[in-house]
């Protein structure tokens, strides 16, 4: 099972998690900050397995 968050900031975010003992996925596919454009998001493991998606939308401000 995988959690979905979405954040304001996700470099935050990310450092968040980091600083309690989650990785990024070890998995090549999955271990970079994804850019679609209008949305960012990477993928966090936990050391006992938990899985969060982490993902911000990006706003046009225009």
């Amino acid at each position: 099972m995988m959690i979905r968050m979405n954040v304001d900031n996700l470099e935050e975010a990310i450092a968040f998690l980091e600083e309690r003992g989650f990785h990024k996925a070890r998995h090549e596919a999955a271990n970079k900050t994804v850019d679609t454009g209008s949305s960012k998001f990477n993928i966090m493991v936990s050391s006992t397995g938990f899985i969060i998606a982490v993902s911000q939308h990006i706003k046009d401000h225009d």
